[in-house]
Formats: C-alpha cells, structure tokens, sequence
C-alpha cells in the first residue's frame, strides 16, 4: 500500500494526479475557509475566496444571488457562466447550505471542456458536499448572530417648510413659477408647524382648503423606511454516523436576514440527506443525495 496525503494529490475528472504533473489550472477553496464569514449565501461566499473567480452582487435585496464569472468577460454575448456541478449533478450554487460543503474546486482552463464539454467553455465550479466517512456518530450545532445597518447616514432636511422652500427657491429661478404651487397662506401654515417633531392636535398635518386636502408635515421619511439596524441570524444542524454497512449524514439549515430597508426580510430553509449503502461489498454500493 502507498499512503499519500490529501495535499500531494488533485482530484481530476478522469482520476488522479500529482500537483506537479497536473496542467490545468485549479483553485481550491476548503469548506472550513467559507463557513467563516458572516454572509448568508455561496456566491457572496465565493467573492474573494478564489483567485480569477469574479463574484457581482447586483442589488442591496437581503441574501441577493451574484453573478459569478471565471477569468473575467469570455463572450462578447456576456453569457460566460461557468458549469457548476454539486456532486456531480448541475445546479444553482446558492441552493447549498455553506455548512454542508467539503470543498470548492474552480476548473479554469479551456482543458475542462475535454471533461465536461462544450457547457465548461465558461470553466467549472465542482461543489462536494459533507457526508458520513468515519464511521463515528457526530451531532454539531453551528449559529450565528448580528446586527448590520447602513454604512452612512446623513441629516437631511426632513421639515415642511424648509423643504418646500428650497425646492421652490431653485424651481422658480429657472422657470419662473414654484415647483409647489404653495401661497403665501400655505407657507404661514408650514411654518407655524416647522418645529412640531409629532402632529399637534391643534396644529393637525393634513387640513382640508377649497376640497382639497393639505399637507402640512414634517414627516422624516428616512425614518419610515429605513432600519437603524438589521438582524442577521444563521443556525445549523447536522447529524452524520456510519458503518459496515454504510454512511449517513442529516442537516437542517436556517438563515434570517433584515435588510436596511423595512419589509425586506429574507427567510431560508435547507434540508440534506444523504446516504451511503453498501449493497454486498464496498465495491458496489448505492447513494442517495
């Protein structure tokens, strides 16, 4: 027997070979490396983790899926996504739970394309996934908890008056008219009201002039629509065992995230089972993922 160390031998395709034999160009990401960092999902994992592996987050939506693309723009179509294959099966990289995977391989060559064909012209993300292999009972509990806000805020002019005013004041030099179609009348109004943080019953916010209604407050918008901040909270639950007879692993998965924006929650929920039965021998055995 020739005991080798995992470091010493790269996992191809259509076998194994030795670091310095192999031609293509492969990054390894270990799954330890992602489960570290605070984000919710594997593309926004993937930013940084692999060198050539560009990673855009179009969008500030709570858990928003990137675009991932290797050794930058391929097509001039820009359709240049890579093939990404979770054990071996096609499919979206952000269905897999962080804490479920093993590794990340990125195949980034044009070599790949004689594996996989013409779909890996783009390259190849491979995405191994945990399962029982020792033959111990393991049960792990991984969870995580944060605050995130905005990165700036600032202190806008929130106050009727001043803003109408303003707004009318630069309005009119170019177009000779206000922007509000306030009168005088109506400024009296919003200034009598331009200290008033809360609605006065006695100076009320909206008034009814001529059938039409009035708006006379100082309603800080920023406030109505912005979280000062946002929870962020990941729990993961795993129970792995194994035999003679077979492996087994079960996981269940839960990410909350509050964006900055009220009303923009993200909730998600992963479940993985997967299991190894060996039918007669460990030469022939049947898997369920």
């Amino acid at each position: 027997d020739d005991s080798r160390q995992l470091g010493e031998v790269v996992v191809v395709g259509y076998g194994t070979q030795k670091k310095v034999n192999l031609t293509g160009s492969v990054a390894v990401v270990s799954g330890k490396d992602l489960t570290d960092r605070p984000v919710a999902n594997m593309s926004q994992l993937l930013q940084g983790a692999a060198p050539n592996v560009n990673v855009s987050i179009n969008g500030g939506m709570p858990g928003k899926s990137g675009s991932i693309n290797v050794r930058g723009i391929a097509s001039i179509s820009g359709a240049s996504s890579p093939l990404i294959l979770i054990d071996g099966v096609e499919g979206s990289i952000d269905d897999v739970n962080p804490y479920d995977v093993e590794s990340i391989s990125v195949l980034k060559d044009a070599s790949s394309a004689a594996i996989y064909g013409a779909r890996a012209a783009y390259g190849v993300i491979l995405v191994t996934t945990k399962n029982g292999r020792d033959g111990k009972t393991h049960i792990s509990y991984n969870g995580m908890f944060g605050l995130g806000g905005l990165t700036a805020r600032h202190d806008f002019e929130t106050r009727g008056y001043y803003s109408a005013a303003i707004i009318d004041k630069f309005f009119s030099t170019y177009q000779g008219k206000n922007y509000t179609n306030f009168n005088d009348e109506d400024y009296y109004e919003l200034w009598i009201r331009r200290n008033d943080r809360t609605e006065n019953p006695e100076r009320p916010w909206v008034v009814m002039k001529n059938n039409q209604y009035k708006y006379y407050g100082n309603t800080n918008w920023f406030d109505e629509i912005e979280r000062s901040a946002g929870l962020t909270q990941t729990h993961n639950i795993a129970y792995s065992s194994g035999n003679d007879s077979g492996n087994y692993r079960a996981s269940v998965g839960f990410v909350q995230l509050q964006g900055a924006l009220k009303n923009s929650d993200m909730r998600n929920y992963t479940v993985k089972l997967d299991a190894t039965q060996y039918a007669f021998n460990k030469k022939l055995k049947l898997e369920l993922g």
